[in-house]
């Protein structure tokens, strides 16, 4: 199973919602996504929905504790 990564903006929120699996395969392309998101100098709070999410390891943890 892969990570499916849906990202909006809404003002100054960031949404990003994950489905599948956040893993040491995944966890990167989750970084360098919102890590490119996050240099829109308009962008205050993140909220991260993890409903979707079957599986995380501490690598997915890592990328969400920054």
């Amino acid at each position: 199973m892969s990570l499916r990564i849906a990202m909006e903006t809404r003002q100054d929120v960031l949404v990003i919602r994950l489905q599948g699996e956040l893993d040491h395969h995944t966890a990167e392309e989750l970084r360098s996504k919102v890590d490119e998101l996050l240099r829109t100098p308009n962008i205050r709070h993140i909220v991260l929905s993890l409903a979707d999410l079957a599986f995380m390891d501490s690598s997915g943890i890592g990328v969400i504790l920054g």
